[in-house]
């Protein structure tokens, strides 16, 4: 089967929903408590997905870019690409 690779939209806020669920159930806290908003109000998580992409973020956050794989009617898989690298940051990161 194919797998698409797409920004977030509102038009799969099942899938998300889904996968969502899966992480819960497999233990990802942390994940879930960062995206818990996807819950209460999706179209505002998709919205404040773009705009971390466009740099409307928390202040001191580097622009992020969210992509979804997409297979069949699933989200099988996300991808984040930071626009630039947050010395800090990165070194933070590294040490663990």
């Amino acid at each position: 089967m194919i797998i698409e690779l797409i920004g977030p939209t509102h038009a799969r806020e099942d899938a998300f929903r889904a996968m969502f669920h899966d992480f819960q159930q497999a233990g990802e806290t942390e994940w879930c408590e960062k995206n818990a908003d996807v819950l209460s109000d999706f179209p505002a998580f998709v919205e404040r997905l773009k705009n971390e992409a466009k740099g409307i973020t928390v202040v001191g956050w580097v622009p992020t870019s969210h992509y979804w794989l997409i297979q069949g009617h699933q989200i099988v898989g996300t991808l984040r690409m930071r626009h630039y690298r947050q010395e800090l940051h990165w070194r933070i990161e590294t040490k663990l």
